[in-house]
């Protein structure tokens, strides 16, 4: 049905799994299907509750039989996405042996180099999930972008950014992937993934904050030169809101919801302020008007304009001139929450805003699958470091010392 080899991504994120099936031809990114999914047992931040049932859940998803789309598949192997909890940033190099020098550089060194990383010894609580290529170089100084294969060196050195998460959620988030009977390609990091997908479409800023909104959680990434440097999260998402809803009219959590999506922050003029939702509380019915979401929606706001700005200067302590101008781009349905970009841009008027991100992909909008898209821009990337490509010299110094990002 499709020249073109499809790829399946998989995102394991707070309440929910996202699943994309593409391909990418001359560079060009197109979705096949794109669909989210509830989890049965939503992660608690880090902590996954329940292997078995996220099992059973990607059991149920794997097997597509979409009628609409007339799109029937399985998805036998697909690549991880998993959520940036507990993300550390680290720069290093690590120098190789070639096997052979009159051979040249081969597929063999490369790997060999990049175990050399993979292998580092940083902590049992730690595992390291990529390595992402920086520089290559040889003997004789020059550094290319891409591995130089067939180049003759004795020695190769790869400087190259070491992503960690903590060792039991990727652990068990594999474990349920496998026991779903799904084999794992390649397991990457969303805020990695977003960011390489912004790279990729040639997105007008290399160097921004990434405002990743969730459900429960919001996700804070410094990027720079397309390149995550270093992220925090704080615990205020759509979900959030939704509750702080629920609480105060006491009505549903799914009543909440809807009211939040009709409504959100509505300041608009009205004469006769109507009753849109009434509820029993202490016995009697009361009503509630939109004064009352307001209310709810204007704290949330507040309490999110704090934390985030409280996220910003946490993150770029150390740089504190770039905090009132640094771009800053958002993503998560929450942006599309009425009276969002208004407060966000009043708390934050100094810095550039992005809320709408080009959409290069039929079907499959950035806020909502950005982590995916660029997971399969990512794996070819990093793939085309073990196959016979183009070189490209650079510039770049190669370090000689491992240290985490954001650190002097």
């Amino acid at each position: 049905m499709y020249m073109e080899k499809l790829t399946n991504v998989i995102e394991i994120k707070n309440k929910s799994i996202r699943v994309l099936i593409g391909y990418l031809i001359e560079n060009k990114l197109k979705a096949v299907y794109a669909k989210k999914f509830k989890l049965s047992v939503p992660l608690n931040d880090a902590d996954v509750l329940d292997v078995g049932s996220i099992t059973l859940d990607l059991e149920k998803i794997k097997n597509i039989n979409d009628q609409d789309l007339n799109f029937k598949y399985t998805i036998r192997n697909a690549i991880l996405v998993l959520p940036s909890f507990g993300l550390e940033v680290y720069n290093a190099s690590k120098t190789t042996n070639v096997v052979n020098y009159d051979r040249g550089i081969n597929e063999i060194d490369v790997r060999n180099v990049v175990s050399l990383f993979e292998n580092e010894s940083i902590s049992p609580m730690i595992q390291i999930v990529n390595v992402i290529p920086n520089s290559f170089s040889i003997d004789n100084g020059e550094s290319f972008s891409k591995s130089p294969l067939g180049v003759k060196t004795r020695k190769l050195t790869l400087d190259a950014y070491v992503y960690t998460l903590p060792f039991k959620m990727v652990d068990d988030l594999s474990r349920a992937m496998l026991n779903a009977n799904i084999k794992i390609d390649n397991i990457l990091i969303s805020s990695v993934s977003s960011s390489n997908y912004l790279k990729n479409i040639n997105f007008k800023y290399n160097t921004y904050i990434l405002i990743d909104i969730g459900s429960k959680n919001t996700f804070v990434t410094v990027i720079k030169n397309s390149i995550v440097q270093v992220s925090t999260f704080f615990d205020l998402g759509g979900d959030t809101l939704t509750k702080n809803i629920a609480n105060e009219l006491n009505i549903s959590f799914e009543d909440a919801d809807k009211l939040k999506i009709i409504y959100g922050l509505d300041n608009s003029a009205n004469t006769f302020n109507a009753p849109i939702c009434k509820s029993i509380k202490d016995g009697t019915y009361v009503k509630y008007t939109k004064i009352d979401i307001n209310k709810v929606v204007n704290n949330f706001l507040h309490e999110f304009n704090d934390y985030l700005l409280n996220s910003i200067k946490n993150l770029l302590k150390d740089n504190q001139e770039f905090i009132s101008r640094i771009p800053l781009i958002f993503k998560g349905s929450t942006i599309k929450l009425n009276g969002f970009k208004e407060s966000v841009s009043k708390n934050f008027y100094t810095n550039t805003l992005e809320f709408n991100v080009s959409e290069n992909v039929v079907g499959a909008p950035f806020i909502q699958y950005g982590d995916l898209l660029g997971a399969i821009y990512l794996d070819k990337e990093l793939e085309s470091n073990y196959k016979d490509v183009s070189q490209t010299l650079v510039n770049d110094n190669v370090t000689s010392s491992l240290r985490r990002e954001g650190d002097n």
